[in-house]
């Protein structure tokens, strides 16, 4: 187990960070300034569904020898299930946070996005 920890810290680590942001309090970020853009959570599950299919296949790639497409469609299904639950979760013991298709949806096109651009630069980011 500490192996695998040791090897795949980046992931675990920022798996823990969307954790943390899926089941804060809403009013845990009430000390941030405002920032009045439409559907702004939207883009935050984007941006951060983005982040985490792109670690999660720098830190899979060097481990396992599993073929590079096989790769993403393994990922791909990890980062929808994983903000799926997230939002279940959040529905059922989170209150006042609520389940939102269209959050899943986002967290989907995000992951989506984080494989696309790491397999359009998969030359450029080998490790």
């Amino acid at each position: 187990m500490l192996a695998y920890l040791k090897h795949h810290w980046k992931s675990v680590s920022y798996m823990l960070v969307v954790l943390y942001l899926s089941f804060a309090p809403p009013s845990d970020f009430n000390k941030f300034p405002p920032i009045q853009i439409a559907n702004l959570d939207k883009y935050v599950h984007l941006i951060m569904y983005s982040v985490l299919a792109a670690i999660l296949i720098v830190d899979y790639r060097s481990y396992y020898s599993t073929k590079n497409k096989q790769l993403l469609f393994i990922i791909f299904f990890f980062c929808a299930i994983f903000g799926g639950v997230i939002e279940l979760i959040q529905e059922k013991w989170f209150y006042p946070r609520s389940a939102e298709w269209i959050d899943w949806f986002a967290d989907i096109v995000g992951s989506l996005l984080g494989i696309f651009f790491m397999y359009i630069n998969q030359n450029r980011l080998k490790s």
